[in-house]
């Protein structure tokens, strides 16, 4: 996380960047009659994190901070299934740089670039790799945008195997969304409006 705040930062030319965190250590509770261990992040806690990059912390004295914000931060809502919200709290608190991310095989996010609002619903793990290796590495981003009545949905996929890589995937990801040709083979689907 760290990793991509100060991605972000550079991006933004801002020294701060919030994060919300997903806790999904609910996931296994089951909702009604539906197993949700068979989902990632099924049922998730968010809460706000700001990191400051360039300060005059210490990068030990940063991640303290960052720790005391975890550990302080209320329970600031539950979301289930495809963003239905469960409580009162809404992303209005969230500056215009947002990401979501629940590392456990797929990537939950709502980023905000300039004007243009992405959503990025949940995604389950569609068929399961070969190994654990393998789903560990991997994650699925879908992106939904509204443009015109129109649905557009991205998906693309890409193996995570260092720490590098998740700045890699940050640029062409938001390249991708200025217009420049990412290269990383997306597919594009255009569903009727609901």
């Amino acid at each position: 996380m760290w990793a991509l705040a100060r991605t972000l930062c550079k991006w933004t030319a801002d020294n701060h960047v919030r994060i919300v965190n997903i806790d999904a250590g609910r996931r296994s509770a089951g909702v009604g009659s539906l197993d949700s261990s068979e989902t990632v992040g099924w049922l998730s806690v968010l809460s706000l994190l700001v990191f400051e990059i360039n300060s005059q912390l210490s990068l030990i004295q940063q991640v303290q901070l960052v720790h005391r914000q975890r550990c302080n931060a209320p329970l600031a809502g539950a979301w289930f299934d495809d963003y239905r919200e469960r409580s009162d709290w809404t992303y209005n608190i969230a500056p215009q740089e947002v990401v979501i991310f629940n590392f456990q095989g797929n990537v939950d996010q709502l980023l905000q670039i300039d004007r243009l609002k992405l959503e990025i619903a949940r995604e389950q793990i569609r068929k399961a790799p070969a190994t654990d290796t393998e789903r560990q590495s991997c994650f699925y981003i879908d992106v939904r945008r509204e443009t015109a009545g129109m649905k557009i949905a991205w998906h693309f996929s890409r193996a995570l195997h260092l720490d590098g890589t998740i700045e890699k995937l940050m640029k062409d990801f938001l390249d991708h969304l200025a217009g420049a040709s990412s290269g990383i083979g997306m597919r594009r689907l255009i569903t009727e409006p609901e």
